[in-house]
């Protein structure tokens, strides 16, 4: 039994004894303490071992009292260098640099704080210069290039680089670079900005769609009310198999009966056939094509039918590997001739005329609107 008795309690009396006899927290030793404060643990060390094991941290207020408690205290010069711990200035650069350890790992290689190895990286001057070291030994030849304002603006903002690829360049992390980004007053691009005009991989987009099939979709197992299907039908005025932000406008034909046109590309294209006098149908007045997909079946419109040439005209802004793909199943599984107009087809016909964007923007087409 341990017996402690810091205010020296001559001859004590049996329960006096009892009533300060208690039993350790950390290694279950009963121990007697007649100082009434000190009644959980039978040393420092059985407190310190017992608050580590379990993961005990000291509140907020304990905190306060200790900080207190310290103020007014000096330590002497001759205590500060018992206390201080000698960090070898050369064996701290090839761990720092050459073997890219971190702080903290330095501080138990050196049976040290971590402060202390802060202190003599600011001592030897070593703080900044890791990632300047990493990217010489990758043999970059832009180190440390990020520091500099005008290098970072021709490759941000003039060269349209992603924080990514110039973090690559220079070997550094790409907090390094957003954090000098923001050092030189500029302001950073947001994630649709930075991604503008950028194509994107057939991995990438593969990857993409795995993720939002099946359950991944998060409209999975999920179906629309029926106020909401006649809120789409309602908005989307023609069909409901059609979708995003074009705008739709009527157009009386040559018979008489008014049609509706996705785009003003398509509305000049039907005044093309009027003039040309052109008998056409649009999508809607003809049989629709399927074809088949690694997803399964799906439906294929046309924008137009000229009924006389027996042929299908698709008017196009932009005719990439998707539509291709689409147009290429089409045509395999049924025996149609579809033409593709773009810009330069549309131009050359002279249905998009010179001044037709300025049209557009003075409201022009306004009048045809369907709202």
């Amino acid at each position: 039994m341990i017996i402690k008795n810091p205010r020296n309690v001559k001859n004590p009396s049996p329960e006096t004894v009892r009533k300060h006899t208690f039993e350790c927290l950390n290694c279950k030793v009963v121990f007697i303490n007649l100082n009434i404060f000190i009644d959980k643990y039978c040393s420092r060390k059985c407190a310190s071992d017992y608050r580590k094991s379990s993961g005990w941290k000291p509140s907020k207020e304990h905190r306060k009292k200790i900080s207190e408690a310290g103020k007014g205290r000096e330590v002497s010069e001759e205590t500060r260098k018992k206390l201080r711990k000698d960090v070898d200035e050369q064996k701290l650069i090839r761990l720092y640099l050459e073997e890219s350890k971190t702080q903290k790992e330095c501080a138990e290689i050196f049976g040290c704080g971590l402060s202390t190895v802060s202190r003599y990286l600011k001592q030897y001057g070593l703080v900044g210069k890791k990632s300047n070291h990493q990217a010489q030994t990758a043999g970059s030849s832009n180190t440390g290039q990020y520091m500099d304002k005008g290098w970072l603006y021709q490759k941000y903002f003039v060269e349209k680089l992603t924080t990514v690829e110039i973090a690559n360049i220079c070997s550094v992390g790409r907090t390094t670079i957003k954090r000098w980004i923001k050092k030189h007053g500029f302001v950073a691009r947001d994630n649709s900005e930075s991604q503008l005009g950028k194509k994107m991989s057939a991995e990438f987009c593969d990857k993409q769609s795995k993720r939002v099939k099946g359950k991944g979709n998060p409209f999975y197992g999920k179906t629309h009310t029926s106020e909401t299907i006649d809120k789409i039908m309602e908005k989307k005025m023609y069909y409901p198999y059609q979708g995003g932000t074009v705008k739709w406008y009527f157009h009386t034909r040559n018979d008489g009966k008014e049609i509706k046109l996705q785009g003003t590309w398509e509305f000049e294209t039907a005044r093309y056939f009027d003039s040309n006098n052109e008998i056409y149908l649009v999508h809607g007045e003809f049989d629709s094509f399927s074809y088949s997909t690694e997803t399964g079946i799906k439906v294929y419109y046309p924008d137009f039918y000229l009924l006389n040439k027996d042929i299908y005209i698709e008017v196009k802004g932009y005719f990439n590997d998707r539509m291709k793909n689409k147009l290429g199943a089409v045509r395999k599984e049924h025996d149609v001739k579809i033409e593709i107009w773009q810009k330069k087809d549309l131009e050359e016909k002279g249905i998009l005329v010179k001044g037709q964007y300025k049209m557009v923007a003075e409201g022009y087409y306004e009048q045809y609107l369907i709202k």
